[in-house]
């Protein structure tokens, strides 16, 4: 958590707030990373009750992406997310899988 406050409060990451009725339904931070031949838009940590209600901000998301000069967004997200949002946002496609071993 230390980590994450100080990239926000340095700049670095962007804090994104859902709410309904005075309730925060679901957050999400942001960052824009440079690769050599594109710039992303990545969704660092998402969480929430309700975290469908990411879709309501998707496309201030993909305008601020745009913005910001970046040609996509990207994130990490567990396979039940990830199968979540592309019944949701069609246009986003599972690209990537990630494969971890705790040390």
């Amino acid at each position: 958590m230390e980590d994450l406050w100080r990239a926000l409060t340095m700049g670095a990451n962007t804090l994104w707030v859902v709410w309904k009725d005075l309730e925060i339904r679901c957050c999400f931070t942001t960052f824009a990373h440079n690769y050599e031949k594109k710039r992303v838009l990545f969704v660092g940590l998402l969480a929430g009750r309700n975290v469908r209600e990411f879709v309501k901000l998707e496309d201030q998301l993909a305008e601020y992406a745009r913005q910001s000069g970046c040609h996509s967004i990207e994130s990490f997200v567990i396979p039940k997310v990830a199968a979540l949002f592309m019944r949701l946002l069609p246009e986003y496609k599972n690209t990537h899988l990630i494969l971890e071993k705790k040390l």
